[in-house]
């Protein structure tokens, strides 16, 4: 009878296959530290940028090059990347003064509506969203330096911030770029100004009750504690400008509802708007109420009872 071959074990494929995955791995690993590497130089430079004006910032060629690399970052699923590209942007748009300016919102809007930078239509959708989500920061790092109208911009985020089809992680980035644009805004001494800013602050208000509050009473403690840090800042501007304004009652009503939340991040933020509160007015304080809240927290530190104290933060990072 003819001899017949045994087939080959199939170690030798499992090995090579188990060796390719391990290379993989570490090929990702390392490209992730490149990259993080390189938003962080860039970053780092930027910040040490003096203000460059007139025919000498639309002469340096590097400067194209550093935005067209920095917007090819926002679609990072690594939210440092992300967030790094974002404020690098801010970074390099107050430091080189001219058309930079318009020329990069411009782009940043085609990002907010699902395009690439350059207005190309872009198929992917995980990325569209990341990409979003590093363009209304981004945004709101160039308002931060004043070269935007902070009311234009703050709209841009707020519209993403209610947009249906934004993810809960584009909702909560552009939450927070609305509070670091409040955060930085002007305020102006005249009543003109302040009605502007007001109203404002009202349609954010608005917002929250009517998007947020009713639709993520179920969401993940980073979104909601990303309202009430909104509400944080918001705070001491009422407060300023008309502290009489209904709103403040209604920021207060929010914050009585998310501080049962058992999330670590959310309590935090909790704490420190009720702090404000008693700064600014303690006649609207339940003394007892706020005790009870401060007592229950005491008690669970140190414990499994504090609730997301393994959970992520508002930017979706893992401690």
């Amino acid at each position: 009878r003819p001899f017949r071959a045994h087939p080959s074990p199939p170690q030798a494929s499992l090995s090579s296959t188990f060796t390719s995955e391990t290379e993989k791995e570490a090929k990702l690993k390392y490209n992730i530290r490149l990259t993080v590497n390189i938003v962080t130089a860039l970053l780092c430079s930027l910040q040490a940028l003096p203000v460059h004006e007139g025919n000498l910032a639309s002469d340096m060629g590097w400067v194209s090059k550093a935005m067209e690399l920095l917007l090819l970052l926002l679609p990072s699923p690594l939210t440092y990347v992300r967030r790094g590209a974002a404020e690098s942007i801010g970074l390099l748009c107050t430091r080189v003064k001219g058309s930079l300016i318009n020329d990069t919102v411009a782009q940043l809007q085609n990002v907010l509506e699902g395009l690439y930078p350059n207005g190309k239509k872009r198929s992917d959708f995980n990325a569209g969203q990341y990409s979003k989500c590093g363009a209304v920061l981004a945004l709101a790092c160039i308002g931060r330096g004043g070269a935007v109208k902070t009311r234009e911009l703050c709209m841009m985020c707020l519209k993403m911030a209610t947009d249906d089809s934004g993810s809960e992680l584009l909702k909560t980035w552009s939450l927070y770029s609305v509070g670091v644009l409040l955060d930085h805004v002007d305020l102006g001494v005249d009543s003109s100004a302040i009605r502007k800013h007001l109203h404002l602050m009202s349609d954010v208000v608005d917002m929250l009750l009517s998007r947020f509050l009713s639709d993520w009473t179920e969401s993940r403690g980073n979104g909601l504690s990303t309202i009430i840090r909104l509400q944080n800042i918001m705070l001491p501007i009422f407060f300023e400008l008309d502290p009489s304004h209904p709103a403040v009652g209604t920021l207060c009503s929010i914050v009585d509802v998310l501080k049962g939340y058992g999330h670590a991040t959310v309590l935090h933020e909790c704490l420190k708007f009720i702090e404000l509160i008693a700064v600014f007015d303690a006649t609207r304080i339940n003394t007892t109420e706020s005790l009870e809240f401060l007592i229950s927290i005491i008690d669970s530190v140190g414990s499994a009872a504090v609730i997301g104290s393994h959970d992520a933060d508002c930017f979706g990072n893992e401690p």
